[in-house]
């Protein structure tokens, strides 16, 4: 290996973010039929704001023709707000942290190659599970979300190998640190659920995947994993045993091309999940199948596409939850059994580039996830 070379590339920079979100839930009783009561007990107001701001900088240098690095590190400081006049209850919490990451890329040859990457990485609760409101399911039972929720942090290192674009495999090991998850709590009588901040988890897992054409209108992908974890809570109070366990899951999808235009496309999936143990909770087997059919026209610029997911009604999966001196049980039948049909025609000129960025997604789902 030469190391006389120098770092050859260098990127510095900086992000803010600010987020403002208001979610309002008015109940209203029917006393009588010509007058409409708002239910203070029932009613929900909630404001959060955060705001981040980050500094990153990495370097990236190649050291020969087959060996490759980058280092980078990245600061974010987060100052979040959350206020429920419903509880009038105020909460202001502000955290900052060093996130590093690395990689190192070796191509033995055009078709090996071979990489080891690390990564700290953060993830914050969702504006859901912030919110301390009350949903009742009964007389003796509700949800409240946790608006002291902490983001966790996770430490994560990848060993890869992928030969000729077809073939993966990656070996992964992850420490997470301040793992949240919602926890079934009694207290007089009443049982209520809340997330909270309570474990921190080990995890090792291996995943492969590839993909091979028998025919050049037949293309198969196939992937697979298996993963081992171990999970302790540091809550004592929460009377939650430590807990180990296995989980794997296989995947596949049949891509077909229907004609020698290559216009009409049929792709057949399946999923399948085996029993395992995710932390502290314990799920059944379950799998489903989906397909799509797509046809496009006038210089691919008109698709059709007619997708059915979940063929079968196998999308159902039951889940437990082991404390010390009892169990809770979850059944979770999403009913995703649907047909999709949809039109898409481009306007435009094709060549122009298409310009990716940032949408953060990630704030998107915190905020449309129950």
């Amino acid at each position: 290996m030469n190391c006389r070379s120098i770092l050859q590339k260098i990127e510095t920079g900086g992000a803010y973010t600010s987020i403002n979100n208001q979610t309002a839930l008015k109940l209203f009783d029917n006393i009588n039929s010509n007058q409409l009561t708002l239910d203070v007990s029932g009613t929900n107001d909630f404001e959060y704001t955060e705001k981040t701001s980050a500094l990153y900088i990495s370097a990236e240098t190649e050291f020969n023709k087959k060996w490759s690095a980058k280092v980078g590190l990245r600061y974010e400081n987060t100052s979040l707000k959350g206020y429920s006049p419903t509880l009038n209850l105020t909460t202001d919490t502000t955290y900052g942290r060093l996130f590093p990451t690395a990689y190192l890329l070796y191509n033995y040859n055009p078709k090996n190659t071979f990489a080891l990457a690390y990564s700290e990485r953060i993830e914050r609760p969702g504006f859901y599970d912030l919110n301390p409101f009350r949903y009742y399911s009964g007389v003796y039972s509700y949800t409240s979300g946790n608006a002291y929720l902490l983001p966790s942090f996770s430490h994560n290192v990848e060993i890869s190998y992928t030969y000729n674009n077809n073939l993966s495999i990656i070996l992964s090991g992850s420490r997470l640190l301040g793992g949240r998850g919602y926890v079934s709590l009694f207290s007089d009588g009443i049982n209520y659920q809340l997330p909270e901040n309570y474990f921190n988890k080990n995890r090792i897992g291996l995943d492969i995947s590839y993909t091979y054409k028998p025919f050049n209108w037949w293309n198969i992908y196939s992937s697979g994993n298996i993963n081992y974890n171990q999970s302790k809570s540091y809550v004592p109070s929460l009377e939650v045993p430590d807990a180990e366990g296995y989980g794997a899951s296989v995947r596949t999808r049949n891509t077909f091309t229907l004609n020698k235009k290559k216009t009409t496309l049929l792709s057949i999936s399946y999923n399948q999940f085996f029993p395992s143990k995710d932390g502290f909770q314990q799920t059944k087997a379950f799998g489903y199948m989906s397909a799509n059919i797509r046809f496009s026209a006038l210089d691919k610029k008109l698709s059709f596409l007619i997708s059915v997911l979940d063929i079968f009604k196998q999308n159902y999966t039951v889940s437990q939850m082991r404390y010390v001196n009892y169990n809770s049980t979850s059944t979770f039948n999403a009913k995703l059994q649907n047909i999709l049909v949809s039109v898409t025609y481009s306007f435009g000129n094709n060549k122009v580039k298409n310009v990716n960025k940032d949408s953060k997604n990630q704030e998107v789902q915190r905020a449309v996830s129950p």
